[in-house]
């Protein structure tokens, strides 16, 4: 929201005073030299001084109106109330008596994107008095201690009538809860929450509400506004968290906490001695951050309260760097330790950043420099003449790369740091171009609905890029972002319209420009959808247009049940159906005619299938947000989630009415499900159980112990289906892995030097179980996907296809893919539908199969 008249003129009020101040206040002799500063975040450069210009500034003496602060306010205050009028009178009333010492609070929306917050006004003691007096659209808030915040809207017209703003003041609602522990359900004593109104007009003048739970984690709010709130909760040795409730709504509302996570162990130099004082630094995403830091002690070591999740771990001293080894996985109340950060001595890059084409500096960029072998991310910004300079980076190969709007981007994937060394680099960017123009069909209208595709088929790094736009009202289009050079333009009237194609060649900075008429125009079908017996339709409703010479058509239809459709000229068959139950109505044959309007009436069943119920947790409370799903194991299905009270209702075909389906229901972890549900059946209740957890360890059969691995975690279903739960990496030989869905889980682990192993293991709700992964027998292989370029792609990748162990995966965006845990022997892998590659593997062997282009396969191994 805009900043306010009041807050602008009561800052610069405010600020003379101070500004007259330090002009008449001697300059302060240079301060001593003090104590060595704290490291800076690698990466990073010291402030640079700006050039500036001596001179003097003449104290000025204070004027007679120089005001202090009280009167401000006064001020502000009468400027507020200040207007032609008509004033705003307030009445504030509770059970018909005035309600003394009550307060509005208001906000004045002048315009769509100017509003101004105003200085609440208090009523007096008969509750009523004339307020502000500006034109505008007004949002405005009663509040008086013991009960709810009363709420009106109201315009106030220049010449109009007198408006009036009567608020009537209630009790409000209650919201009651507890604060539980997620893991242990114990109840959380002095835990904070706030309560915050969102999602209306008045959010900005309705009051915050703090509250601490008790004893018994017990916690109430009264005299609140119906409305929806986020509750944001925080107790000591837990993560915070959010949620958002409705009022009225639940009853009663629980909020688990989870517990946080230690990281700990000690910085050392390459010696192999400790650094005292080090800062250290955890993050999920690897990127520096200014005041995230922990110090170490006196001995380097460190300590590190996180949240449960995956880390990578960086230390840095006074010309020193580095990262812990590899990432981190901690569990919630878990502790991970032992873990070395070692340093080493930094090195500095430094050059310079131009325009290709003119020499002119680059200037506000920041260049991005990530380690190549750590994964952590430095930022530098460029100074005005277009210099930087990054120092304290650890030793290594960088990804650098540079962006800045209105240029293509520059990358170099080889730059190389060296300890105690300066490495230069210099990188130019080039101004990218903009095409524009306008597209009108063959009737000479706008084509708003049109579609335009520019193709450089030879690219930056030699591959094809493709840009879309499309016309505004007007039929005008821009696309920026090209890079110079040759393109094929094309226009048409839809994605299966006649094509009007242009080539052109666009220089550096170029806004060129391309104009199209189109060989068609497109038609309208208006339409209106009714129940079989009459009136709107109860549920939601698309339409289906169906031609045999042109693509498939629909548009959603609104609450009063009509729907425009723009089509190319052509016969179409219509049919309305139900959103979820597919439910359909009788077939109508539309004529599309070329800038003509046709006409339809259709009609869907005056009845659904709807399968209600409530989703519990195994507290017996209500879920809200949960997702539900119904199932009849061939292919009647449906989908939904819960409210905010977990209430669900799952729609179908009516003559679905009476079959047995299955009705499941997960939120995250926390999964159930009840079988022999009969469709249409009310009150259905589905019990969510605990989500399980699982502590284990790699042991090795062939081979070194074990230093580290990842740890690949599938469920397996009933129905024979897989799952994959996620991947994460852990340090030395053991992993501990909280909220996975009870049942049967594959584990599939990869240690860091190649060996893989696997192993089934069954979960128990609300249970920790253990496992015990054996690796060194079993084979693997990986390799990367790309074409005759070298590019990556994204082709699938299919393994023993039509056997148990059959699998299938997509490669990564590099292209590179991997099948872990292969039992020994012969095995037959796919690249996408036709390449075939027999393998035979040997026991523990990891295969890497280098590069693979479709066409090109390798020898048979």
């Amino acid at each position: 929201m805009p900043k306010t008249l009041r807050l602008i003129l009561a800052v610069l009020l405010l600020a003379l005073p101070a500004l007259w101040w330090g002009l008449r206040t001697p300059p302060e002799a240079p301060a001593a030299p003090g104590p060595a500063q704290a490291a800076a975040r690698p990466g990073s450069s010291p402030a640079s001084r700006s050039p500036h210009t001596s001179g003097t500034s003449e104290a000025k003496e204070p004027e007679d109106d120089d005001l202090p602060s009280e009167d401000i306010d006064a001020e502000l205050l009468e400027e507020e109330l200040a207007g032609p009028g008509p004033c705003i009178e307030l009445e504030v009333t509770a059970l018909g008596a005035p309600v003394p010492n009550a307060k509005v609070g208001a906000v004045r929306l002048e315009s769509e994107d100017l509003a101004y917050d105003l200085t609440p006004l208090p009523v007096g003691p008969e509750g009523r008095r004339q307020a502000w007096c500006k034109p505008g659209e007004y949002s405005l808030a009663a509040l008086a201690p013991g009960f709810a915040v009363s709420r009106v809207k109201l315009t106030v017209k220049e010449g109009g009538a007198k408006p009036i703003a009567r608020f009537e003041l209630t009790s409000g609602h209650t919201l009651t809860g507890r604060v539980l522990d997620k893991d242990s359900e114990q109840p959380l004593a002095g835990a904070q929450l706030s309560l915050q109104l969102i999602g209306d007009d008045f959010s900005g003048i309705v009051p915050d509400v703090s509250v601490t739970s008790d004893a018994r984690g017990l916690f109430r709010v009264d005299t609140l506004v119906a409305g929806t709130y986020l509750i944001e909760a925080k107790a000591p040795g837990h993560t915070e968290t959010s949620l958002e409730v409705e009022v009225p709504g639940r009853q009663s509302v629980s909020i688990e906490l989870e517990g946080t996570a230690q990281l700990e162990g000690q910085v050392v130099d390459g010696t192999g001695a400790p650094v005292p004082g080090a800062q250290v630094w955890a993050t999920t995403s690897g990127r520096y951050s200014e005041g995230l830091a922990e110090p170490a002690d006196a001995q380097g070591r460190f300590s590190l309260e996180v949240s449960e999740g995956t880390y990578l771990l960086a230390a840095s001293a006074t010309g020193l760097s580095g990262f812990h080894e590899g990432k981190v996985t901690v569990a919630r109340g878990g502790l991970v330790d032992g873990l070395v950060i070692r340093l080493r001595l930094t090195g500095t890059l430094s050059g310079r950043a131009f325009v290709k084409s003119t020499q002119e500096p680059i200037q506000g960029a920041f260049l991005s420099l990530r380690h190549g072998e750590s994964g952590w991310t430095h930022s530098v910004q460029l100074h005005q003449n277009g210099t930087f300079r990054a120092e304290r980076l650890p030793p290594g190969l960088y990804f650098v790369s540079l962006s800045k709007e209105g240029f293509s981007d520059t990358r170099r994937e080889d730059v190389r740091i060296e300890s105690g060394q300066e490495t230069p680099l210099e990188l130019s960017l080039i101004r990218e171009a903009r095409l524009e123009g306008t597209v009108t069909d063959a009737l000479g209208r706008p084509a708003e609905d049109a579609s335009v595709l520019v193709v450089l088929e030879a690219g930056p790094e030699g591959r094809r890029r493709v840009h879309n736009g499309t016309p505004d009202e007007s039929g005008h289009y821009q696309i920026s972002g090209l890079s110079p050079g040759h393109y094929s333009v094309e226009a048409k009237i839809a994605w299966t319209g006649q094509p009007v194609t242009r080539e052109l060649t666009l220089q550096e900075g170029e806004t060129a420009r391309a104009d199209f008429v189109l060989l068609e125009s497109l038609g309208i079908v208006e339409g209106t959808v009714r129940r079989a017996s009459g009136g709107h339709p109860a549920y939601p409703v698309s339409i289906g247009a169906v031609s045999s010479e042109i693509s498939d058509q629909t548009a959603e239809v609104d609450e009063q049940g009509h729907f425009t459709l723009k089509l190319q000229p052509g016969d179409y068959t219509f049919r309305a159906s139900y959103t979820d139950a597919e439910d359909e109505g009788p077939e109508r044959s539309v004529r599309v005619e070329a800038g003509k309007v046709a006409r339809v009436s259709l009609t869907v069943p005056d009845m659904v299938a709807e399968t209600s119920g409530i989703v519990l947790n195994a507290r017996g409370e209500p879920v809200p947000e949960a997702e539900v799903g119904l199932d009849d194991g061939a292919e009647l299905t449906s989908y939904t989630d819960t409210n905010g009270q977990g209430q669900f209702t799952l729609t179908t075909s009516l003559s679905s009415l009476g079959k047995r389906v299955s009705v499941s229901a997960e939120r995250g972890a926390e999964q159930g499900s009840l079988k022999n549900v009969r469709v249409g059946s009310r009150n259905v209740v589905v019990r969510l159980e605990k989500a399980a957890a699982l502590r284990g360890r790699i042991v090795t059969v062939r081979g070194a112990p074990v230093q580290g691995f990842e740890l690949h975690v599938f469920q397996l279903k009933e129905d024979t289906s897989t799952d994959r739960l996620g991947d994460r990496p852990f340090v030395g030989d053991t992993f501990e892995w909280v909220d996975l869905p009870p049942g049967t889980l594959e584990l599939q682990a990869r240690t860091t030097d190649g060996r893989t192993g696997k192993v089934k293991v069954q979960l128990a709700a609300g249970q920790t179980s253990t496992a015990e992964v054996p690796v060194g027998i079993l084979a693997s292989v990986t390799g990367r996907l790309v074409n005759a370029a070298g590019a990556a792609l994204m082709l699938q990748v299919s393994l023993d296809v039509g056997t148990p162990g059959e699998q299938r995966i997509y490669p990564a965006q590099d292209g590179r893919f991997e099948f872990l845990a292969l039992e020994p022997g012969q095995h037959r892998m796919v690249i996408g539908t036709r390449q075939h590659i027999l393998l035979e593997l040997a026991e523990g062997e990891a295969l890497d199969l280098g590069k693979l282009t479709p066409g090109t396969a390798p020898t048979p191994r």
